[in-house]
């Protein structure tokens, strides 16, 4: 599966991939504990010797891996990993996962093969914008197989991390900017023809507010001016941590410009981790208040 272009991989698929994995490892893991324990039987009395279908004669490692500010902690704990991901996701640099399991086939009744040596391996690196998986066998085994399976289809079923949110991020923001200026706007202009109306003021003045221009008027102005006025998504965005790539350098103002990286979205992908660990939350946020703006 190699590099993982375009996806927004959360804690909890990262949780769910360890899973399988761990699962794969236990099951190796007790052929493994098995086989220790016959051979000592088979060492202290030749007569137990009896071949088996599967030998795991290797012991299998796993290693879960989180890194917080370049100090790496290992275990083959999934709870301990999974609880290790949740307590502090902000300060987490990287996620590896490796599995390593080996073993001997002398004889099976559904493979065409016999006396193989069967090999595992699974690599999985994460970086809050990047992540690789590497799959490498030899004479593949059907659990494995299926194992592999379902991550690449858990891998494939998350959502892109260049959506409508990304590409859309223009109308979003303008849209809570504008129905927050829209507002503001019938508040003042209600408020000043009641003022007009009680009050001793400029009879010009008077006819132009009670005019039939006066609220159109105040509507294009304030709904010109939300387009300028930061509205919630404004901040969200900013949270966000949106992907950016230099576009030009204004001379006058000797200030660079930046805008919206789409190729840093399509071609590498969003981790729910280090400086993207809330950004899951954050654009629920922005969807919503999208849709609320919009009524």
């Amino acid at each position: 599966m190699a590099e993982i272009k375009n996806k927004r991989i959360s804690r909890d698929v990262i949780k769910k991939i360890a899973k399988m994995i761990s699962d794969r490892y236990k099951q190796i893991n007790d052929l493994y504990q098995i086989y220790e324990m016959e051979s000592k039987l088979e060492y202290s009395n030749p007569a137990n010797n009896v071949i088996k279908d599967v030998v795991v004669n290797v012991r299998p490692t796993l290693q879960l891996t989180v890194t917080l500010k370049d100090q790496d902690e290992t275990r083959d704990d999934i709870e301990w990993f999974c609880n290790r991901l949740e307590e502090n996701p902000k300060e987490i640099q990287k996620v590896d996962i490796h599995l390593y399991a080996m073993c001997r086939k002398n004889a099976s009744n559904n493979e065409s093969f016999k006396g193989v040596e069967v090999q595992e391996d699974v690599n999985i690196y994460l970086r809050p914008d990047n992540a690789r998986i590497e799959f490498s066998y030899q004479n593949e085994s059907e659990s494995y197989d299926n194992m592999r399976a379902n991550i690449e289809s858990l891998i494939n079923s998350c959502p892109a991390s260049y959506d409508k949110t990304i590409s859309g991020s223009g109308i979003r923001k303008g849209m809570t900017g504008l129905s927050r200026s829209l507002f503001l706007g019938i508040i003042l202009s209600l408020g000043l023809v009641l003022f007009c109306s009680y009050s001793d003021t400029n009879i010009y003045i008077n006819d132009f507010v009670k005019g039939l221009y006066f609220i159109p008027l105040c509507f294009f102005v304030f709904a010109l001016l939300g387009c300028f006025m930061p509205g919630k998504n404004h901040e969200n965005y900013r949270r966000l941590k949106m992907k950016k790539k230099y576009d030009y350098w204004e001379r006058y103002k000797n200030t660079d410009h930046y805008k919206n990286d789409i190729k840093g979205y399509v071609e590498n992908c969003e981790v729910e981790i280090g400086e993207y660990y809330n950004n899951e939350k954050i654009r629920d946020e922005i969807e919503k208040t999208y849709t609320n703006s919009k009524y």
